[in-house]
């Protein structure tokens, strides 16, 4: 469905805001190039010379007899990539999910499923306020079909094809046939494919009521928050977990978080900073936004919150910690003086902006602006990504970092279903005969760092 009058929008749409001047000639060669591996596969005759637009060059992909979606598809992704790797169109069937991406929404039934010892595929956990959960699906469940597909049919493993056949469009309904252990006969399940929030903001403990617990030490006064992506509801998560609670110390975990919404970041760092700017954007089209009297900009610290009288803020970093997860970082460090510890983090200092033509029904991402910190040190330099290095370096191996995952999905596992009943983790351990971690050394590293004398 993807037509030529697609890939104009999105090409306007890119000319118009990218973070510098788009070179026109590189982007028509680069989808020259992937076309002309498209014409070879097709034995299509192909020109040796590019013409001087990406609009030209699909024209000519067009009259040259590859199909116009397969000629819009290949070229106008291939153009935007010389850009940047994170500029790229989102074509009409893509934007919904898009959309939901970026909202922190979830769609689906909301199981999770695991390949037993026996060949047969069980239920790992339903996911929290998912249609699976609200439909009481429950742990060790096993999966004997979907909808008229026998899971006994499917070729081993099989737990990764059940998934595919349980995801569908929302508001679509599936038929799960579950042998739960006990009972005396197998039953059928109808779920409605449907949306639940993504939760982005959880504590250090969960209670008995699968509800989180900031409290890492609450003896000692210190809080743990991690948080795996900035989603438009992350800070209003972040601030019912910490409601009425000032902690002395907080530890603020930010490792594996690619980073998201950057309005959300902004809100999260405020939580902790009493006035002043907490990071700024610069780009070619950028303009400083009008404000009317009484109002701030978005990245403006505002004072009154009681998260300003945290006396101390370890923030936890690593190599997969980037973009607006990185502002935070970096903001608190500069701004209230966190220490951080870890890994350095990816150092993605460019911002993209997330546009829509409606009246096209086509929609884009498009680098708008480089990140920089309140001192003005930017995450992007003419060298490359500039990440933060932690103040405390504490590298993981391969092994450790699989352990420190291992004991954060223990951590985060629910505790009971819905109906009250115990939820076991499932999920994947160490090896028996090699040593394990008796706990996270980066949270180890931040609590003595909080405690020492």
């Amino acid at each position: 469905g993807v037509t030529l009058t697609h890939g104009a929008a999105v090409l306007r749409g890119v000319r118009k805001e990218y973070l510098v001047e788009p070179d026109e000639q590189a982007m028509a060669e680069a989808a020259h190039r992937r076309l002309g591996w498209v014409a070879q596969a097709r034995a299509i005759a192909w020109p040796e010379s590019s013409p001087q637009t990406v609009e030209d060059v699909l024209e000519l992909a067009v009259a040259a007899s590859i199909p116009e979606a397969v000629a819009v598809g290949e070229g106008v992704e291939a153009a935007l990539a010389s850009l940047d790797a994170f500029t790229r169109p989102v074509w009409p069937r893509e934007i919904a999910s898009w959309e939901r991406h970026h909202a922190g929404v979830m769609v689906g039934v909301g199981l999770g499923v695991l390949d037993a010892p026996d060949g047969t595929v069980i239920v790992d956990v339903p996911w929290l306020g998912s249609p699976a959960w609200e439909a009481d699906v429950r742990q060790r469940d096993q999966v004997m079909a979907v909808d008229d597909v026998s899971v006994a049919d499917l070729d081993p493993p099989r737990a990764a094809s059940v998934q595919r056949l349980l995801a569908g469009e929302p508001g679509s309904t599936v038929e799960v046939t579950l042998a739960r252990p006990g009972a005396s006969a197998a039953h059928a399940v109808h779920i409605e494919r449907g949306p639940w929030p993504e939760q982005t903001v959880t504590g250090f403990a969960r209670h008995t009521d699968n509800t989180w617990s900031p409290w890492l030490d609450e003896d000692a006064g210190i809080a743990f928050v991690r948080i795996s992506a900035f989603r438009p509801s992350t800070h209003h998560d972040f601030d019912a977990l910490l409601a009425d609670l000032t902690p002395r110390a907080l530890i603020l975990d930010l490792r594996g978080n690619p980073g998201g919404d950057v309005n959300a970041a902004a809100h999260v760092t405020d939580r902790f900073v009493a006035d002043g700017i907490v990071a700024d954007l610069v780009g070619r089209a950028i303009e400083p936004p009008e404000l009317a009297d009484g109002e701030v900009s978005w990245n403006t610290a505002l004072p009154g919150n009681h998260l300003e009288a945290v006396g101390e803020l370890v923030v936890l970093i690593d190599e997969d910690t980037a973009s607006a997860a990185e502002l935070v970082a970096g903001a608190l460090r500069e701004r209230r003086g966190a220490i951080l510890v870890g890994a350095e983090s990816v150092g993605k200092g460019l911002s993209q902006g997330l546009r829509t033509d409606e009246g096209a029904g086509v929609a884009w991402q498009v680098t708008t602006g480089t990140w920089t910190l309140p001192s003005g040190t930017p995450l992007e330099t003419p060298q490359g990504p500039s990440g933060l290095v932690p103040d405390r370096t504490v590298a993981l191996s391969a092994a450790e970092g699989f352990q420190v995952s291992v004991l954060r999905r223990q951590r985060e596992q629910l505790v009971t279903h819905r109906d009250g009943t115990p939820v076991a983790y499932l999920g994947e351990v160490g090896r028996p005969e090699l040593p394990t971690l008796p706990a996270d050394p980066q949270i180890a590293t931040a609590v003595m760092l909080l405690t020492e004398p």
